[in-house]
């Protein structure tokens, strides 16, 4: 992980959203770096894990521990190591903060936590939803305003929701139905982030 921690721009994803920033006195011998957000609502609390992307780099590739918060501008994290390739998230997840759900074919309309153009993480009440890996649903993502695109979702995994222990958060592979529409969904996340 050494030759990918060096000063620079970086993105670290925190709480479903991505802050864009810049590493700066990057140390291995010391086993720190500090992370300078540009825009940052709220610093992650000490101990917290957060997935990064150096760089240019097209995908999370990194974790790393916050260990100390100096202020809101200077965040201390200690040396990143590798995620496993199974777990790096290519896609940039924006934040639903209830603005899209999901309307099941033949069922109820769920609430989505946080969606990227080929996932979706969907909230339901702990215990149900789909609970294995593979199930599939099928119906409308739909966005505040009157959006809406045809999708098949297939359940890749289920995480608990930190905001709420009475739900979880079921995480799915997205197909929509052209890769235009794909293309429309992404450049729409990417102007929202």
């Amino acid at each position: 992980m050494s030759s990918l921690l060096r000063d620079g721009p970086a993105a670290l994803a925190l709480d479903g959203r991505t802050v864009a920033g810049f590493v700066v006195n990057a140390s291995v011998e010391l086993g720190c770096f500090h992370f300078l957000p540009e825009d940052a609502d709220a610093p992650p609390e000490v101990g917290d894990r957060v997935r990064l992307r150096f760089g240019a780099s097209g995908s999370f590739d990194a974790i790393a521990e916050l260990i100390e918060v100096e202020d809101d501008d200077r965040w201390v994290f200690a040396v990143p190591a590798p995620l496993d390739p199974s777990l790096r998230r290519r896609d940039t997840r924006l934040r639903a903060d209830g603005e899209w759900s999901f309307q099941v074919e033949d069922g109820d309309e769920v609430d989505v936590y946080d969606i990227s153009a080929r996932g979706v993480g969907l909230l339901f009440p702990r215990g149900e939803g789909p609970k294995g890996r593979g199930a599939v649903l099928r119906g409308t993502l739909l966005r505040d305003g009157g959006r809406a695109w045809k999708a098949e979702l297939t359940c890749t995994n289920v995480r608990p929701c930190a905001e709420a222990d009475h739900l979880w958060i079921v995480g799915a592979r997205m197909q929509l139905g052209s890769e235009a529409e794909r293309a429309a969904l992404d450049a729409l996340i990417e102007r929202l982030l």
